[in-house]
Formats: C-alpha cells, structure tokens, sequence
C-alpha cells in the first residue's frame, strides 16, 4: 500500500492578485473580459475564474528545438484512424466542475486516469482531484498549477480515492491518506502526430492550452479557435480523441456538463498551442 507523504495540509496564503476585488455592472465587464454570461457555467464558478491570476502557469514549457517543430505540419498524413473518440467506448467520466478553485490541471489528470483505468481493467474508480491540489502541490484555491507539477507529484505519491465531501480536499485529511493509486510516470508528447498516435493506441492524454474568454461561451457544435489577446489565460484539460476531416482535438473540461457539449469541447488543431507548442503529457498506469 503507497503511503501518503508527509504533508502538513498548509497551503501558501493567496498573494492580493489571487483574490477577487469585487466590481458590478458594465465597469465589472469593461475592465475584465473574462466576467462573461455564460448560463451554462454556474455563476460562482465564473466569478472565480474571472478573477483568477496564476503567475506560474504562464511559465513557458522547456525549449523543444527544430525536432518538435517538423512534427507540426504532418497532421493531415498522420497515421492511424482518421478519428478517434474515446466516449463512445464508455471509458470517459462525466466532465466534472473544478467550482471557485484553480484546479483545472488536477481535473484533467485525474480525468485522464481515470479513463485509462477503465480502458484497461475494465472497471470505474473516482480518485480526488482536491488531493493533488491540495495535498501533494500544497496549493491554495486560487493558485493554479503546471501539467508538468501536477503530474510530477501524482507519480511520484499517487492519487487519493474519491469520497463524499472530498472537494475542496479537507487538508486536515493529507497526512492521513495513504490508500492511493499508483501513477508509474508521464511522458512529454512532443508534437500532435505523436499525440494522435498515443490517442489511437492507448487513451487519452493531458494538455494545456491557452484560451480567451470566448472559451467560456464554446457553443454545442462549434469548433474552438483560440484568438491571441493580451487576457489570454492557461488551461489545462483531458483530451480525450481527434478528429482529423474536422481538423480538431476533442477535449473533456472541468467547467460541468453545462459548458459546451455536456462539458465536451472541439479545439481546432494547433489552437491555443493545445498539443502543439504547447506540448502534453502521456500518463502510464
């Protein structure tokens, strides 16, 4: 049995720029354009994610140099199926909602492992994405976190188990975890050929992307184009198959079943950098 690392359940006190200074009406719009009306989100939710500001996601991914770059414009001669999408095989959980935290990147790894569990044991388990947040990268709610941290600390202790009331995770609660499941390591995904290979092998992967506030208002049937803005932010999400006639990833979010398509989402190939500049991550259970 992996045991829990010795974790005091303290997180770092939120800097004045995490915290929402609340604003109202047509001033609160104007001066951030992320205070968008998107019914399907839950209020609270888009009040927190307008106000979130998280210096370290913004930190750029190592150089990949001339190699990763090659990669980018064969996707239109990729091997393998043309299309691959992962719901239909029952393997994907229900999109959950990360709520008022910055949690993004804790819910898209657990919802990748999650899916490859069932892709290769043939069963379900709800493992704790608050316990990564929480526990293991000692995060406030309003603190985000990199693909890269997030993935580093899950292989390294494992996943807590979900339960009843365990997000946001008790943090009284970290040193006493110690039934996990085993994460063996993640790889970087260098380019979206490799990405769609790994889709079409093994499963889902992780990847983070930027997005601007029309993200938040992604209509059922549209396909995401990341448009370069000054508000950009970082996201991470699980993406979860490909479609190469559309020309776009298929994308499980954390925003609840009321964003998009029952919390799914197209993404353009090479929007927001989502496996593409931006690189992912391959998980091995």
């Amino acid at each position: 049995m992996a045991k829990t690392p010795r974790i005091s359940g303290k997180t770092r006190k939120a800097s004045q720029a995490d915290r929402d200074v609340p604003e109202k009406g047509a001033r609160a719009r104007k001066s951030n354009p992320w205070r968008v009306n998107a019914p399907g989100i839950p209020k609270e939710t888009l009040r927190a994610f307008a106000a979130f500001d998280n210096p370290a996601k913004t930190t750029p991914y190592r150089e990949r140099g001339a190699a990763f770059s090659a990669k980018v414009d064969l996707l239109a001669t990729a091997p393998g199926p043309a299309s691959v999408d992962w719901r239909t095989s029952g393997a994907v959980p229900v999109p959950a909602l990360q709520g008022t935290c910055n949690t993004c990147t804790s819910f898209a790894t657990v919802t990748v492992v999650e899916s490859l569990h069932f892709l290769k044991h043939h069963s379900r388990i709800h493992l704790a994405p608050g316990f990564i947040h929480t526990c293991l990268l000692q995060r406030a709610c309003t603190e985000g976190a990199t693909a890269e941290d997030a993935l580093e600390a899950a292989a390294t202790h494992g996943i807590a188990y979900g339960f009843a009331g365990d997000y946001p995770f008790p943090s009284a609660q970290c040193a006493t975890t110690v039934n996990l499941y085993p994460i063996s390591r993640s790889v970087w995904i260098a380019g979206p050929n490799e990405a769609m290979a790994i889709l079409a092998n093994q499963g889902p992967v992780l990847g983070d992307m930027w997005i601007d506030p029309a993200f938040l208002t992604l209509k059922p049937g549209a396909i995401y184009t990341f448009q370069d803005t000054a508000n950009k932010r970082l996201h991470s999400v699980a993406v979860v198959g490909y479609d190469r006639d559309q020309g776009c990833w298929i994308i499980s979010n954390s925003l609840g079943t009321g964003w998009c398509e029952g919390g799914f989402g197209r993404v353009a190939f090479g929007s927001g950098g989502l496996l593409d500049e931006r690189g992912g991550y391959q998980i091995l259970i």
